[in-house]
């Protein structure tokens, strides 16, 4: 075979493959520029404490609401007992207010029933009056007798006044007691808010994980004092997806709900599916510690990269998969 047929060949070879390779990958955007991605929870005391204990280890995986860090509770423990203590104080004090409120209430009640029954007294004393001056006018009666029922109505109006008088001093008491029963109140809520705020507190002293996931970047050390904005370790979240910062020029074809092919270099010959879940609502470049500035004289166009969000579809093995890791991700935009 001549060297001319062998040439025509492989150039045949050549172009059908390249033919074939760039058929295959029409309606595909591929970049490398992609990581996984996880919640990443740092983990912090909310009060200062010194380190009594650590209850879990490095990558151990946990569930909301484990004990993680136990920091030493004795003041805290202290401040709840007194918080509780003047608590009690004050209550007492109340509920020895409410006794004499109930006691001058009583007094009140006893002070109208006298008042009502001297006004009866009073109404018969006047009525035997009113009768007798009538006989003693047909001389029924004798004069004696009407200056008797006289003399018995005008002790009852004495008897009626007196009745009345100590109604009114009682009542005036009891204001005075219902006067001061409001502030005393008040001080016992205070004293109430204090009491759960010192419960609080030490709940503070047993740090919990505040969301399922692994244990990972722990810098805490037994005695040291933690201190509120402290990282003391970090929870990664096991919900992963992978971020991919496409070219500006590759995202015009592509839409939520597209099917990507995920390649882990950790697991090669592996290709995870996912799907586009979201578009960033803006390029990297923004959120950088010095943006650009393009309005400037020096200008160089560069393609900017825009973040896209792919979720990783269910029933696929991810063990293998940690945030940061490196993936190929190809979206099937066709």
């Amino acid at each position: 075979m001549s060297k001319r047929i062998i040439f025509l060949l492989v150039v045949v070879a050549l172009a059908a493959g390249g033919g074939a390779w760039w058929w295959l990958h029409q309606g595909q955007e591929t970049t490398d520029n992609a990581y996984v991605k996880a919640d990443i929870v740092p983990v912090m005391s909310r009060i200062n404490g010194t380190v009594t204990q650590i209850l879990v280890a490095d990558n151990q995986k946990v569930t909301a609401g484990t004990p993680l860090i136990q920091l030493d509770p004795r003041d805290y423990q202290v401040a709840l007992a007194q918080a509780k203590a003047d608590l009690a104080e004050q209550q007492s004090v109340l509920d020895h207010l409410v006794d004499r409120q109930n006691a001058q209430q009583t007094l009140v009640e006893s002070a109208q029933a006298s008042f009502d029954a001297a006004n009866a007294e009073l109404k018969r004393a006047q009525q035997q009056v009113d009768r007798l001056s009538r006989l003693s006018g047909k001389q029924y009666v004798s004069q004696d007798d009407l200056d008797a029922a006289e003399l018995n109505r005008d002790a009852a109006k004495a008897r009626l006044a007196q009745a009345k008088a100590q109604i009114a001093s009682e009542q005036a008491q009891l204001q005075v007691i219902l006067g001061e029963q409001p502030q005393l109140q008040a001080t016992v809520d205070v004293a109430k808010a204090k009491v759960e705020n010192a419960e609080l507190q030490l709940s503070y002293t047993t740090i919990t994980a505040p969301r399922d996931g692994f244990v990972t970047s722990r810098q805490v050390q037994l005695g040291q004092t933690a201190s509120p904005g402290a990282r003391l370790m970090s929870l990664v979240t096991p919900k992963i997806w992978v971020e991919a910062n496409y070219k500006e020029t590759q995202v015009a074809g592509m839409k939520i709900g597209q099917q990507v092919d995920i390649v882990a270099d950790a697991k090669s010959g592996v290709t995870f599916k996912a799907h586009v879940e979201s578009f960033a609502g803006a390029t990297g470049s923004e959120f950088a510690l010095l943006p650009p500035e393009n309005a400037t004289g020096n200008f160089t166009k560069v393609v900017q990269r825009l973040p896209v969000r792919l979720a990783f579809d269910n029933g696929q093995d991810l063990s293998v998969m940690r945030p940061g890791m490196s993936v190929l991700a190809t979206v099937h935009t066709e």
